[in-house]
């Protein structure tokens, strides 16, 4: 595969799964890059094994809880799970970091990904911990790593196809970025345009 990413796996002491961190560079600016790294209600459309993404609530203008659906390797069923995601301003590029919220199959899982000035464009630095709960998750360790890794080609790949083919698309989640920064919610009319299917979701978490 061209330009390969640097993964480094750190083994956690008592942790069935390491704390992963993967590198390397997209070439666009990092507004650009991290917009549609954060395109959160378009994830689905080009993340493997990622059917559904539909953010759910605005717990600030850069702080949004998003549903998603996951296909899992056997043994597992469908996952099923929401991630909080906040939105910095850096110096030199943009950081989002994201936590557990709801998930029955983790104990806990966090992570960020940092885009800076670079000179092929910007610099990623993706980091991410996952505590799972279930007796096989030693088992799918290495496919976790592998689709993650997969799961990152694919970003890539979007961002760069993107900000080439599709620039009205692209300047559509820069102002996404720019809205949340100056204190608006750009993903209120996403959240009151599918109210009816997120509290059909609400409910269902709540019933475990």
């Amino acid at each position: 595969m061209g330009r390969p990413f640097t993964v480094q796996v750190v083994e956690v002491k008592g942790e069935v799964w390491p704390k992963i961190i993967i590198t390397g560079a997209i070439a666009t600016d990092p507004l650009t890059a991290v917009a549609l790294y954060y395109d959160l209600d378009n994830q689905h459309s080009y993340i493997p094994d990622l059917p559904v993404s539909l953010p759910m609530k605005h717990i600030s203008p850069t702080e949004v809880h998003t549903y998603y659906e996951r296909k899992l390797p056997w043994p597992f069923d469908k996952g099923i799970y929401v991630n909080g995601t906040t939105l910095e301003k850096l110096p030199d590029g943009h950081r989002v970091r994201w936590y557990q919220v709801y998930n029955p199959d983790s104990h806990d899982a966090t992570g960020s990904a940092t885009f800076v000035t670079h000179p092929e464009g910007t610099w990623m630095t993706y980091e991410t911990f996952v505590r799972p709960k279930s007796f096989f998750a030693g088992i799918i360790k290495k496919i976790f790593q592998k689709e993650t890794l997969a799961a990152l080609y694919a970003l890539r790949e979007h961002i760069e196809s993107t900000a080439k083919n599709s620039p009205g698309l692209a300047e559509q989640y820069r102002q996404y970025i720019l809205q949340a920064y100056q204190g608006l919610s750009p993903y209120e009319p996403s959240i009151k345009k599918n109210a009816t299917k997120i509290e059909q979701i609400q409910k269902e978490i709540s019933k475990h």
